[in-house]
């Protein structure tokens, strides 16, 4: 397909979006754990969210081939913005549709820049291949999408191998309002990349938590002990100092210090403020100005 979207902006009117909100959804992602917890992808779906007021956004860790296919489907995320869902009758029952949809899915119907799996990429999907005409469009359940948003960051950083991806489905608004561009995505999805390589590490394909794991880790960061938590779980402490033991094994973790800090978020040895780069590029991709409907990371 050989038209100039590619390199040159669609008139789309509304790019810009309002920093302090992007700035804020920054800071969301960079809270992510730096554990594989049980509800990473649904907290990563849930700060993006803050996107724009009226999106679905699905957090997935997959393998992805540059044709669009899907390999090993790790875990799915969905979560739709607070005043979108208020008009639904049940906003539960439609995220555990496209939850399904995706879980089940081994093809995207996309197109992928090969550069992408490498630096990253965001893009809107109608320049990536006729997506409304693909499995994509099945996903949001009828519900009117007036333009879908894709974000990659490579976690292994090569084609077909694990990376974490970000749809973005905006539901029509009235007038000119401001909303995310492919640029705000590929501003964001560097930060993503950097939470998602902390909690799920290339060379660890088997770090998620159990549910059990997830229960105890959850009670650490609470200030219990392992006879606290024994007791409240009506689990023996021998038992509970087993899932500690685990829980340092899957987090590479020395202390119960570090254990706790990355449920928190952070991991050892990491400042605290968030990068400047990022900051400037998220700011950067707050301007409305003409820009390429697709977007890559720049080193």
């Amino acid at each position: 397909m050989t038209d100039a979207r590619h390199t040159q902006a669609q008139p789309l009117g509304d790019q810009g979006m309002n920093q302090r909100s992007l700035v804020a959804v920054a800071g969301a992602v960079a809270a992510l754990p730096a554990v594989a917890t049980q509800d990473w992808v649904e907290r990563a779906a849930e700060a993006m969210t803050g996107l724009d007021t009226r999106c679905q956004v699905a957090v997935l860790i997959a393998h992805l081939e540059p044709n669009g296919r899907l390999d090993a489907v790790e875990a799915v995320g969905v979560r739709v913005s607070k005043e979108l869902a208020r008009h639904w009758a049940d906003p539960g029952q439609e995220g555990m549709h496209a939850r399904v949809k995706l879980e089940r899915m081994t093809d995207l119907g996309l197109h992928v820049p090969a550069e992408a799996f490498s630096r990253g990429m965001g893009a809107l999907a109608d320049d990536l291949g006729p997506w409304r005409d693909g499995p994509l469009a099945r996903v949001w359940h009828g519900a009117s999408v007036d333009r879908l948003l894709v974000g990659l960051a490579p976690i292994s950083g090569e084609p077909g191998g694990r990376c974490v991806i970000t749809l973005v489905a905006l539901a029509p608004v009235e007038g000119r309002a401001q909303r995310p561009a492919p640029k705000t995505i590929a501003a964001l999805m560097p930060l993503l990349s950097k939470r998602a390589c902390m909690a799920l590490p290339a060379q660890n394909q088997i770090a998620w938590l159990t549910d059990r794991e997830q229960d105890v880790l959850d009670r650490l960061t609470l200030g219990r002990s392992v006879r606290e938590i024994a007791d409240e779980l009506g689990r023996s402490p021998h038992t509970v100092h087993d899932h500690v033991k685990s829980l340092h094994r899957k987090l590479s973790a020395s202390s119960r210090g570090e254990l706790v800090a990355r449920a928190l978020g952070h991991a050892v040895g990491e400042p605290e403020a968030i990068d400047p780069i990022v900051v400037e590029r998220v700011r950067a991709a707050t301007q409305i100005e003409p820009s390429p409907t697709i977007a890559t990371r720049v080193h």
